[in-house]
C-alpha cells in the first residue's frame, strides 16, 4: 500500500485487514512523510518512508 502521509497509520491498518480478509498476503506500507507518533506501527505493518516528518 502507498500513501502520501502516514499520521496514524489507520489507513494502512484498514487496508492491511482488506488484504488479510480476502487471503491475499500483506507485504508492507509505503509514504512519502512518516509522522507517525508510535514508533510500534512502523514496526508492525511495515512501513517505509522517504521522509520523516521531524526533519521537515
Amino acid at each position: 500500500m502507498v500513501d502520501d502521509w502516514a499520521a496514524t497509520g489507520e489507513t494502512a491498518r484498514v487496508v492491511r485487514g482488506l488484504v488479510d480478509d480476502c487471503g491475499a498476503e500483506w507485504i508492507g506500507a509505503a509514504c512519502i512523510v512518516d509522522a507517525l507518533r508510535d514508533a510500534r506501527f512502523r514496526r508492525d505493518l511495515p512501513l517505509r518512508a522517504l521522509l520523516d516528518v521531524r526533519t521537515l
